[in-house]
């Protein structure tokens, strides 16, 4: 019990540590100083010395030690590593290919230098995939340009972006070369073949929906799936399908663990030599999908079970949940922010839990009501239709999609494109399933919250029913984020806002007499990134989605008419009959070729028109700048 305590400290101090260093990437938060790291350090000595030295006073002195240690590790993960800055052409820079690409619109894998502590994420364009470990390269220095530089409200900032994908920047070129021949290893060989099945399955899925949802699910490629289907998924409660996670590693591991017994017992060995020999292909699968922190966590416990059984001792779930999130977050602190990593171990407590429901229903709602709070606190909201609609996709998924997608991906070499078929077939029903979800509302937090004291008042009045609700504990977290969480703050008012991407121009203007409400024309951000955007700059709603390009038809485009769906079932389209007064083209225009001017780089443009005061958004901090007059 000692030990799950201490393992329990170690997390909460390291999320905390990993939250105070993630504030310092903030432009306006002061950096943590390199001294503070150093005392903090020296105290844990300390507190370890007296551990030993004095064994009475080790039950204040071991405990303070080990949240010590988990401040610090979770601080010194999160601080900023500059960047060595470009050089002239002439001088070139050799690195080493990282693990296998991942193709998409640009081709994305990671590479390390000789003299870096982390590794940088590069994105080159499509040709340049397949790439794997081993692959020897040459990078002009000069080449070398952020991939992120703007960020946009209501978005992660550049730095933060690349330290929550463990890299030490995230960049774009257009070119590499090779520098030596691929080493010919047994891992090198391994992430070849990664690299070229994820190759190969983004290019057979290109204009599918299907067959992207059967690549992303099986193999991590979320690029295979477009954007609208994505957000029908997250909307429907069904989003950790297509993000590989505890439940493909579970079911690859029963598969696995399975189909050893079976030989095992036909050649007489033991149960033991299955549960060893099981882990390497279950290891191996983590690895080719990417490594997402669920997937980690739900191989790390299968490791720790087949451990239990070659060493013929029983196993503890609490116990091992707990020491698992220890060792992974001393690892990769960054997973302590990790939305992936909380929704995963909430999940996984209830499964583990000793008086755990029987049944898939019963544990599809304890599931439910354990991951409210994680996906209120995250994402300012829950849907409450994934109960009924897990109950239908998630058969579907483990009993169809898996096996018939897993025998495609095997016979690919044979059959193509066709391998993907019969699991595609599925796959429609899945996100057919999702697209009529999607289209619900949600559950506002205060909904939540209300929802949650009713839920409490039936406990305290129906002893029966009490064994088939929440717990009090779980009922008021959730009222206390539900209700009581803070309004956002109110926004600084604006004329017009303007989003630059390319040639196309979004134009945001306010509603005339109406208090944070609010025009849409021309939109091109993806409907997932809406909500979120509105909300940092202070609109409650939007009264109209505008569109000066229409279809062939007439009609809206399909992102348009994807745009505002997603709105309305987020209860942010509130149309109303009042004007908008919007800018001209050319004014917007020279807003943003000010903000271009004034910080170069790419990204989309943000920029804001207040009175006379004009600024632009850029790392995360609105910037002023100095334009010319609008032109008439």
């Amino acid at each position: 019990m000692a030990t799950v305590l201490l393992a329990i400290e170690f997390c909460v101090a390291l999320g905390l540590g990993a939250l105070l260093g993630a504030r310092s990437l903030d432009p306006e938060v002061a950096p943590i100083s390199e001294v503070g790291i150093l005392a903090v350090g020296a105290a844990v000595i300390a507190c370890l010395v007296l551990a030993m030295r004095a064994p009475g006073r080790g039950r204040v002195a071991l405990p303070l030690a080990v949240a010590l240690c988990g401040g610090l590790r979770g601080v010194t993960a999160w601080t900023p590593r500059p960047l060595a800055a470009p050089g002239p052409c002439s001088e070139l820079v050799a690195v080493e290919v990282v693990g296998a690409s991942t193709p998409g619109p640009r081709c994305t894998f990671e590479v390390r230098a000789a003299d870096g502590d982390l590794p940088w994420q590069l994105r080159l364009p499509p040709e340049a995939c397949p790439r794997s470990a081993g692959e020897a390269l040459w990078i002009r220095r000069c080449d070398l340009r952020d991939g992120m530089v703007r960020s946009i409200p209501g978005g992660t900032l550049p730095a933060q972006r690349s330290r929550a994908a463990g890299v030490a920047a995230i960049l774009e070129l257009d070119q590499v070369w090779p520098r030596a021949p691929a080493s010919r290893s047994l891992a090198s060989r391994y992430w070849r073949r990664v690299a070229e099945l994820r190759t190969w399955a983004f290019s057979a899925s290109r204009g599918d929906p299907a067959r992207g949802f059967v690549v992303a699910a099986l193999l991590g490629l979320r690029e295979g799936l477009s954007s609208p289907s994505r957000g029908d998924l997250r909307a429907a409660g069904l989003g950790h399908l297509i993000a590989v996670s505890g439940m493909h590693v579970g079911v690859a591991a029963l598969l696995i663990r399975g189909l050893l017994l079976r030989v095992g017992f036909v050649l007489g060995r033991t149960p033991a030599a299955a549960a060893a020999l099981s882990c390497g292909p279950v290891i191996a699968y983590v690895a080719m999908t990417g490594g997402a922190p669920s997937a980690v966590r739900a191989a790390t416990m299968f490791a720790l079970c087949q451990l239990a059984t070659i060493a013929g001792r029983p196993g503890h779930g609490i116990t091992s949940l707990v020491l698992t999130a220890a060792v992974l977050l001393a690892v990769e602190p960054r997973w302590a922010l990790s939305p992936g990593f909380h929704l995963s171990f909430a999940a996984m407590s209830v499964l583990v839990h000793p008086e755990s429901p029987r049944g898939l229903w019963a544990r599809s709602w304890a599931i439910t009501w354990a991951t409210a709070p994680v996906s209120l606190l995250h994402f300012g909201t829950i849907s409450p239709y994934g109960l009924l609609a897990n109950a239908v996709a998630i058969p579907v998924f483990t009993l169809w999609i898996v096996p018939t997608g897993v025998v495609g991906l095997l016979g690919a070499p044979l059959l193509g494109d066709a391998a993907l078929t019969p699991a595609a077939l599925g796959a429609e029903l899945v996100l057919d399933i999702a697209a009529g979800f999607a289209h619900l509302p949600d559950l506002s937090p205060r909904a939540v919250g209300v929802l949650a004291l009713a839920v409490i008042a039936l406990r305290a009045v129906s002893a029966r029913l009490r064994r088939r609700l929440p717990s009090l504990l779980l009922c008021l977290a959730l009222a206390i984020f539900g209700l009581v969480r803070a309004p956002p703050r109110d926004p600084a008012p604006f004329d017009w806002i303007v989003l630059g991407q390319g040639r196309t121009y979004t134009l945001i203007s306010p509603v005339r007499g109406r208090e944070r409400l609010v025009c849409l024309r021309d939109p091109t951000l993806s409907a997932a990134r809406w909500p979120e955007f509105l909300r940092a700059i202070g609109v409650s709603a939007v009264a109209s989605v505008e569109t000066r390009r229409p279809g062939p038809d007439g009609q809206a485009p399909a992102h348009v008419a994807a745009i505002r769906d997603h709105l309305r079932a987020r209860g942010l389209l509130r149309p109303d009959p009042a004007r908008c007064d919007f800018p001209s083209r050319a004014a917007a225009r020279a807003l943003v070729g000010a903000c271009i001017d004034n910080f170069p780089g790419r990204g989309i443009v943000v920029a804001r028109a207040r009175d006379q005061e004009r600024a632009c958004f850029v790392d995360g901090a609105w910037k002023r700048v100095h334009s010319t007059q609008d032109p008439v």
